[in-house]
């Protein structure tokens, strides 16, 4: 599906409600609840973020945090956006629910539905190797315009390239 940012024309769609594995996308709505949170006042880009031992033992891609090392909710945005890090999303999912990554899953299912989501079921905070975790091109689209309309999510997004500071750990 291919649409106009600015006024949501389509502009070319195939297939575009049939629902499919969401896998690394799954993060667009990770990062929207977090970037709304923060607009919101309840987070902020320099609170202090504890890296879980669940939230280190992820796959796939990651930014390869430690059990225990500190970063910022910044640096971990941008571990999520500029390298899709599995690990870093799950610690921002931890950090917004307060360690409770199911109630973290239901406000992504409450937010695709605000959202007009009509073939997206969200099982995960990343995506990954999660078959039931599903979305649809067209939802997908509404997930993607929400973020481009966050000014701060956008400020991170356009981020090229970011090097995570050395923690204490090694």
């Amino acid at each position: 599906m291919l649409v106009e940012a600015g006024t949501g024309t389509v502009i070319f769609e195939k297939n575009a409600d049939e629902r499919r594995q969401a896998a690394s996308v799954t993060k667009l709505m990770t990062l929207l609840i977090c970037f709304e949170e923060l607009e919101a006042g309840n987070l902020h880009l320099d609170d202090s973020v504890t890296v879980s031992q669940e939230a280190a033992a992820q796959i796939g891609s990651q930014a390869l945090l430690d059990a225990g090392a500190v970063y910022s909710l910044e640096d971990l945005l941008h571990a999520t956006i500029v390298a899709s890090a599995n690990d870093a999303a799950s610690v921002i999912a931890s950090d917004v629910s307060g360690g409770n990554l199911p109630a973290f899953v239901s406000m992504m299912n409450q937010k695709a539905q605000e959202l007009g989501c009509t073939g997206t079921s969200f099982t995960c905070v990343h995506g990954l190797y999660d078959y039931g975790n599903v979305s649809s091109a067209h939802d997908l689209a509404l997930i993607a315009k929400a973020c481009a309309e966050n000014e701060t999510y956008m400020q991170v997004a356009n981020t090229l390239s970011y090097t995570l500071p050395a923690t204490n750990l090694h």
